[in-house]
């Protein structure tokens, strides 16, 4: 199927040199396929050709986001928005590469925009959210996320992080109720899994949390953080031998974690809740 839309896109640029779209097109599939440094030539093209055109610019700035060159994605999201100043897409992305360079208060801005052109762009809202989330307006995050779910309710990612703001809230009901929705739309998400647990060792629902340590480290083994959990929870059940068990795994995946190491020590010999 690339194949086949690729050469069609090439031999009309062959055809016809100066055709600007087949170059926009030919962007759009590369970038499609996550050939984006190949995607930002053919874009480059389109823009020489035809300089006026926003939507390339702001597909241009999409390319270099995704190859993490944040600073040169918002002069091109900045191109078109000169060019159509009503086109949410373009504050929306520029939103999106402020919010990766930690400039949380700019990108709210962008994403206000964005919503005012569009106010149903359920992303807008669910990444306002995030936004809103790192200046620690915790309310503001919960409200937002709520719209997006409204607008969109099969949205992983409003679900999982309106979870992890009602836990920062210590609301871990409330989370534990999003973290179950998270993972009826993506049940193979390891990170829904760990925080569901997190929420329920808090409750001090033990036996519940372990199985969801679990189930999160069989979606990923290598994640060391969900058996440090566990073996928090089985101390709490005080099945030292298991918890130690974890710990070393952790250490194993992370040979300098503090946690662990404090935890060996403090049960080493058989000390404590072992004796």
């Amino acid at each position: 199927q690339y194949e086949q839309a690729f050469e069609d896109y090439t031999k009309a640029i062959e055809l016809d040199p100066d055709y600007d779209n087949a170059y926009c097109n030919r962007g759009n599939l590369k970038a499609e396929f996550k050939k984006y440094k190949e995607a930002i030539k053919d874009y480059y093209k389109a823009i020489k050709i035809n300089p006026y055109n926003y939507i390339v610019y702001n597909n241009c700035g999409v390319a270099k986001r995704e190859l993490l060159q944040y600073q040169d994605s918002i002069y091109f999201f900045n191109k078109a928005i000169e060019l159509n100043n009503k086109y949410h897409l373009s504050y929306h992305n520029r939103g999106l590469s402020k919010y990766y360079l930690n400039q949380y208060h700019q990108a709210i801005e962008d994403f206000n925009t964005t919503i005012k052109l569009n106010s149903k762009d359920s992303a807008a809202y669910c990444n306002r959210a995030n936004a809103n989330y790192m200046i620690k307006e915790y309310q503001k995050a919960i409200k937002d996320y709520n719209k997006a779910i409204s607008l969109n309710p099969n949205d992983y990612n409003a679900y999982y992080n309106c979870g992890n703001v009602k836990c920062v809230l210590k609301q871990y009901r409330q989370a534990i109720d999003k973290y179950n929705q998270a993972i009826k739309l993506d049940p193979n998400n390891a990170y829904a899994y760990n925080n569901r647990g997190l929420a329920k060792l808090y409750l001090k629902k033990y036996k519940d949390s372990i199985a969801d340590f679990s189930s999160s480290i069989k979606l990923n083994i290598n994640d060391y953080v969900s058996y440090l959990n566990r073996a928090l929870a089985y101390e709490k059940l005080n099945k030292i031998d298991l918890a130690l068990k974890d710990m070393q795994t952790v250490l194993k995946l992370d040979p300098q974690n503090k946690d662990a190491l404090e935890f060996i020590k403090k049960y080493k010999n058989g000390n404590d809740n072992a004796d």
